[in-house]
């Protein structure tokens, strides 16, 4: 009884310390996102980035808190910290690929025959390779880890921060290139400007051919 009151206490625990910390991780994430589209607007234009960071930052919590549901595992301590890294990680992929992002768009004046879709997919496909790079060269040292803790060791800690590590680094590029700078593109597509250039782009391609 006394093993089942301690086990629970320590569930407890796990449970409101990553209450706490993601929501301050969250916030923290919303800061810096403002931060950033302050520096690089100056009128904090940059909403749709925001919102679409935030949501895929949602969208890898569900993933990976889903998983751990179905596979029956226990939130931990040490699952919350793996948790909050890759919160961390896909943040800072999602924000890579909005630089990219800002560094297109910044281009398209007058003379551009890109419409605004057009130069998010090209930041997409610029950054594609090195997210997938980067997330193979994460991914296999958490993944020995993963197999070492759990089937080698039997070290339920190694296990608990290696699954949610190894599932959350997975979701965190998937995230920002098929959620996010999708997600970018709904939300500011439909601005006066951008339609402006789309139209404008269209109307001018049967002509000139090619996308640049």
């Amino acid at each position: 009884d006394d093993e089942r009151t301690r086990l629970s206490h320590e569930g407890d625990f796990a449970h409101v310390n990553f209450l706490f910390f993601d929501v301050a991780n969250v916030a923290g994430a919303r800061f810096f996102i403002d931060f950033e589209n302050h520096q690089a607007h100056g009128d904090l234009q940059g909403s749709g980035e925001r919102h679409a960071a935030l949501t895929a930052l949602a969208h890898d919590l569900v993933l990976t808190a889903g998983i751990y549901g179905v596979l029956g595992y226990e939130i931990t301590p040490a699952a919350v910290i793996g948790l909050l890294t890759i919160l961390g990680y896909s943040l800072y992929d999602t924000v890579v690929v909005f630089d990219k992002v800002r560094e297109n768009t910044s281009q398209d004046g007058e003379e551009s025959r890109r419409t605004f879709a057009e130069s998010v997919n090209l930041a997409v496909n610029q950054t594609l390779v090195r997210s997938i790079n980067t997330s193979v060269v994460a991914v296999l040292p958490v993944g020995s880890i993963l197999f070492i803790g759990s089937l080698l060791l039997g070290a339920g800690t190694l296990r608990d921060i290696a699954l949610a590590l190894f599932i959350g680094m997975i979701a965190g590029t998937y995230s920002s290139i098929f959620i996010a700078a999708p997600l970018y593109v709904h939300v500011r597509e439909n601005e006066p400007e951008n339609k402006k250039q789309g139209r404008r782009v269209r109307e001018a391609r049967p002509a000139s051919g090619a996308v640049r």
